[in-house]
């Protein structure tokens, strides 16, 4: 399993959590947060662990573990290395009372805010069109994860990808949250080699980026 953040920073929200809140405030510090890097604590329970590394992979593809956490844009060559038939996508178990989550980037169509009259009529029409079931279903023919639910597709890996993506979590876009990602990593590698406990690491995260937010906001 990998630890890194991007692959586990959405099971905070699955457990209840949140990163930070409307204002880009972080809000990790509490009873959710320790929860959260308690459970990534325990997945050395489960054998080998990895922190933003293509190790897990590559033993996936030997056929030397047999569950790993891997982004959907991986689906068509884990499939190739072990065999279309032999790969499956489970859905997020539940934990306690919630669930285990990830991170979910979607491809976006973005409209001018200064269209009006018949180019934004014919811009609304556009983006209409590729969210319609008939598009959303030609889409995930060639490998796209449909965004609209209850699109008929084809392929087993695809259906079982939606499925996934049904207890996914939005990836932040605000830009603020660029100031987590370094400082939350440092925290949990302080747990995970025991320099550090949850609530110890956690309140010295929430600290750095604090002060660091407030220094940029200036």
């Amino acid at each position: 399993m990998d630890r890194g953040i991007f692959f586990t920073g959405a099971h905070l929200e699955g457990l209840g959590g949140k990163l930070m809140d409307e204002n880009g405030n972080p809000t990790f510090n509490n009873a959710a947060g320790v929860n959260w890097v308690n459970l990534l604590k325990s997945f050395d329970q489960l054998g080998v662990t990895t922190f933003n590394s293509n190790r897990d992979r590559q033993l996936f593809e030997q056929g030397k573990v047999g569950l790993i956490t891997e982004t959907s844009g991986n689906l068509r060559s884990l499939a190739n290395a072990i065999g279309a038939d032999n790969l499956a996508i489970d859905p997020w178990p539940s934990y306690g009372q919630g669930h285990l989550s990830s991170y979910v980037l979607a491809d976006s169509v973005y409209l001018n805010a200064n269209l009006s009259g018949d180019d934004l009529m014919a811009a609304l029409a556009f983006t209409g069109y590729f969210l319609s079931p008939e598009v959303q279903r030609i889409l995930a023919e060639v490998g796209h994860i449909p965004s609209s639910l209850n699109v008929p597709v084809r392929d087993r890996l695809i259906q079982q990808a939606e499925t996934a993506f049904a207890n996914g979590t939005t990836f932040p876009v605000n830009p603020e949250a660029q100031m987590y990602w370094s400082v939350l990593e440092s925290a949990l590698l302080d747990v995970f080699n025991g320099r550090a406990d949850p609530v110890t690491a956690l309140q010295q995260a929430y600290d750095v980026i604090t002060a660091r937010l407030a220094e940029i906001r200036k």
